[in-house]
C-alpha cells in the first residue's frame, strides 16, 4: 500500500495516518513539555526555603553584628544561582544592599525572607528583609532545547508505529479489497468466467470480507439469472413481432425509427436501413375524401409523437412510386419511461383488402336498394295503369261493348 500511492484509498489512508500521527506526537509533546515545566517550576518555588535554611542564620548573624564583608560574600553566593536574578536585602537602619537584575525587562517571581536574631532585651528582633526575583528564563530555554528533540522523538514512535499498522492492514485488508476492486472494475466482471476469490488460509475466521466477497458472487450469479431471463424474453418478443403481420414501429422523441419489425419495414417500402432512421419521406398519409395530403396537425404520426392515443383509425397511406395507395388501421401508445428514449409506439394494420370488400359490399347493397326501388315502382305503375285508362275512356266516352275485352 505504501509503494502503490496511485490507489486513491491507499494515498488518502496513508495521509490521514501521517496527519494524526503528527497530531499525536504534538499532542504528547505538550503534555511532557508541560509536565517539565511544572516539575521545574516547583523547585523554582522551593528555592526561596533553601536561602532561607542555608543562608538565613549567616546573614541575621551578619547583619546584627554589621558585617558589611561577610554580607556582600553571602549576597554574591545567593546570585550566583541561575534562578535567582534580582536580590535587594536591607536592614533595620535602612541600609541596602542590591544584586542585578540581569535582564530589566524580564518578569520575575517575587518573594521575600525576613531574617530574625535573639535579642537579649527584646527576644527575637527582625534584623534585614531579602527581597529575591526568580527568574524562569532557565527554565524556558531548556524547554525550547527539549521541544525539537522531545517532538522529533515521538514522531518517529507514531510513525513507526502508524508503519506497522499500514503493514498489518494492507495484509489483512487492503491488498484483499485492490484484489475485489480490481475484479469488479473489468467491464465484463459479469461475464467473467472465473469467480472472485481472496488469497487467504482456508482456516481463517470468516469476516466482512467474506461476506463482501459472497454478496458479490451471490448478485452476479443473480444478475446472470436475469440477463439470461431478459434475453430469453427479448428473442421471445423479437419472434413475436417478427411473425406479426402487423407493423409495429418504435419513435423516439426526434421523430426518427429507432424500433421496426419485418411487416412494417415492408409497409414503409422494404426499409433495410439500421436503427434508428428518418421517417421516409415518400410515406404520407391521405384525406379519403380528396387524396390530398394531411396537415401535419391531423398525421396519425404526428399526433402520436404529440402523446395522443390513437385507436383503430383507419388512414389511407400512399408510397411515392406506387400507383394503388393501401388503407392501413392505426394504433398507438405513449412511451413514459424516462430511461428510454423512444417517444410512442405505433401500430399499422394493413386492412386494404378488408376496406376494398367493404365498399363492394356498400356498393352492391346499393345497388340492391336500387332494384327494390325500380321493381317497386313499376309494379305501382303496372297497378295503376288500367285504372288510368278506363277513367281516360270513362272521361272520351270510348268505353263500349268490347270493354270487357279491355278489363279481362
Amino acid at each position: 500500500m505504501i509503494g502503490n500511492l496511485k490507489n486513491p484509498l491507499a494515498y488518502k489512508l496513508l495521509v490521514g495516518v501521517l496527519i494524526c500521527s503528527t497530531l499525536l506526537s504534538a499532542a504528547a509533546t505538550t503534555v511532557q513539555l508541560y509536565v517539565a515545566f511544572q516539575r521545574q517550576d516547583a523547585f523554582l518555588r522551593e528555592i526561596p526555603g533553601e536561602i532561607e535554611s542555608g543562608f538565613g542564620q549567616s546573614l541575621s548573624i551578619a547583619l546584627w553584628s554589621f558585617d558589611e564583608t561577610q554580607i556582600n560574600k553571602l549576597m554574591d553566593g545567593i546570585q550566583a544561582r541561575s534562578d535567582i536574578s534580582y536580590l535587594r536585602l536591607s536592614n533595620d537602619t535602612g541600609r541596602v544592599w542590591v544584586r542585578g537584575p540581569s535582564d530589566p525587562h524580564e518578569k520575575l517571581q517575587s518573594d521575600t525572607i525576613n531574617f530574625l536574631h535573639p535579642d537579649p532585651l527584646k527576644g527575637e528582633k527582625t534584623v534585614g528583609t531579602l527581597e529575591l526575583g526568580l527568574s524562569r528564563a532557565h527554565i524556558w530555554s531548556g524547554l525550547y532545547a527539549q521541544v525539537l528533540v522531545v517532538f522529533l522523538s515521538n514522531v518517529v514512535k507514531t510513525g513507526l508505529a502508524s508503519i506497522a499498522i499500514l503493514l498489518i492492514f494492507r495484509q489483512l485488508v487492503s491488498r484483499h479489497l485492490q484484489t475485489i476492486s480490481s475484479f469488479v472494475s473489468n467491464p465484463n466482471w459479469l461475464n467473467h468466467a472465473s469467480e472472485l476469490s481472496l488469497e487467504r488460509s482456508s482456516n481463517h475466521t470468516p469476516d466482512d470480507l467474506d461476506a463482501i466477497t459472497t454478496a458479490l458472487i451471490s448478485t452476479r450469479r443473480e444478475l446472470d439469472d436475469v440477463n439470461q431471463d431478459l434475453r430469453s424474453a427479448s428473442e421471445q418478443l423479437r419472434a413475436v413481432l417478427d411473425a406479426t403481420a402487423n407493423g409495429i414501429i418504435g419513435l423516439d422523441r426526434d421523430g426518427r425509427v429507432a424500433v421496426i419489425n419485418p411487416a412494417a419495414r415492408h409497409m414503409l417500402g422494404g426499409k433495410s436501413e439500421e436503427t434508428p432512421f428518418e421517417w421516409p419521406q415518400a410515406i404520407k398519409f391521405l384525406d379519403i375524401t380528396d387524396l390530398n395530403p394531411l396537415d401535419a396537425s391531423s398525421d396519425p404520426v404526428n399526433r402520436a409523437l404529440a402523446g395522443q392515443a390513437l385507436i383503430n383509425e383507419t388512414h389511407l397511406m400512399t408510397r411515392e412510386g406506387e400507383d394503388q395507395n393501401r388503407y392501413v388501421r392505426v394504433s398507438s401508445a405513449k412511451v413514459d419511461d424516462p430511461s428510454t428514449d423512444l417517444r410512442c409506439v405505433v401500430a399499422l394494420d394493413d386492412v386494404s383488402l378488408l376496406e376494398k370488400n367493404r365498399q363492394q359490399a356498400e356498393r352492391k347493397s346499393r345497388l340492391d336498394a336500387l332494384g327494390q326501388l325500380t321493381g317497386g315502382i313499376a309494379h305501382d305503375f303496372n297497378c295503376l295503369s288500367p285504372l288510368e285508362l278506363c277513367h281516360y275512356l270513362c272521361v272520351t266516352g270510348g268505353m263500349g261493348d268490347g270493354s270487357e275485352a279491355v278489363f279481362g
